[in-house]
């Protein structure tokens, strides 16, 4: 099984030399604006979470995130209910992609899904709150991957992380 998070720390030297690459091929009168947005997303960039009210209460009183997997185990220590059961409700109607994605990487029970903003009020179709944290918050965690599209809608549907 793939790791996303080893396949991430390989693409960085990539993602520094295609940068490089785009930044010599650009036309002189678009460098500067392409030089503007690099800069605006490394200092201004943060991370939006969404999530339904009581995953919002509970980051709040836990101070931490949890992820799908996190709440599933919490909430078997408390139920009768399969972990199975768990997360289908909790996932509803996304159960099977999520399975279908995450059955691919290793280490996907690790992964904590958020989006790369760089103003305004984060994504506002993935839950009722919407949560937008700085880079800082991420510091000393986890090692963090981006992916160009929301993985169940891009990913799970047309086998594209392949």
């Amino acid at each position: 099984m793939p790791d996303l998070f080893r396949m991430a720390v390989e693409n960085a030297t990539a993602l520094d030399l295609g940068y490089g690459a785009v930044c010599r091929r650009a036309d002189p009168t678009r460098l500067g604006l392409i030089e503007r947005f690099a800069d605006r997303v490394n200092r201004d960039g943060a991370v939006s979470l969404n999530m339904r009210v009581l995953a919002a209460i509970s980051f709040l009183t836990l101070e931490e995130h949890q992820n799908i997997y996190d709440w599933a185990a919490f909430r078997l220590t408390m139920s009768t209910q399969s972990e199975e059961e768990i997360l289908r409700a909790g996932l509803r109607g996304y159960y099977e992609r999520r399975m279908v994605f995450d059955g691919y990487f290793d280490q996907a029970r690790l992964f904590h899904y958020g989006a790369l903003t760089i103003g305004g009020p984060g994504a506002t179709t993935y839950g009722d709150y919407c949560l937008v944290f700085r880079n800082q918050f991420f510091e000393g965690r986890r090692e963090v991957a981006y992916l160009r599209m929301d993985t169940l809608r891009g990913y799970a549907k047309t086998n594209t992380w392949k």
